[in-house]
């Protein structure tokens, strides 16, 4: 029993490790790093919506980078507002994500009842 509990133990935490960063790929690292230097690309899982909340589209609506496609989406430039932006990608259904596809490279209203699975930070002009 106590073999079971321990196997049982290990592979709750190695799935768990995998679920934290849970298919995200920013440039070449999966898990992200914590800063980029812009630009970046980004390609994710299906179900998982990568979203620039700190572009210039308005209250409630964010900038779509890439919606469970495992080809890069939309380059992250931060190239307006802040000079660095916060980059969220975050699990959703299937229907959600698959809404979304048709919006990257464009700004949309961010969906609610996602699971943030990564974040991360990218500048125009270096990482602090």
């Amino acid at each position: 029993v106590k073999m079971l509990s321990r196997a049982t133990a290990i592979f709750a935490l190695l799935l768990l490790t995998v679920l934290s960063v849970h298919g995200v790929t920013v440039g070449n690292d999966s898990p992200p790093k914590e800063c980029y230097k812009a630009p970046v690309t980004a390609v994710s899982d299906p179900n998982v919506v990568i979203y620039d909340p700190d572009a210039p589209c308005g209250p409630g609506r964010a900038y779509i980078h890439n919606a469970g496609n495992s080809v890069p989406g939309a380059p992250m430039t931060a190239g307006a507002g802040p000079e660095e932006h916060k980059y969220i990608a975050a699990q959703f259904s299937k229907e959600v994500t698959d809404s979304l596809t048709h919006y990257i490279g464009q700004c949309m209203v961010v969906p609610q009842g996602g699971r943030t699975v990564a974040t991360w930070r990218v500048n125009r002009i270096a990482c602090p």
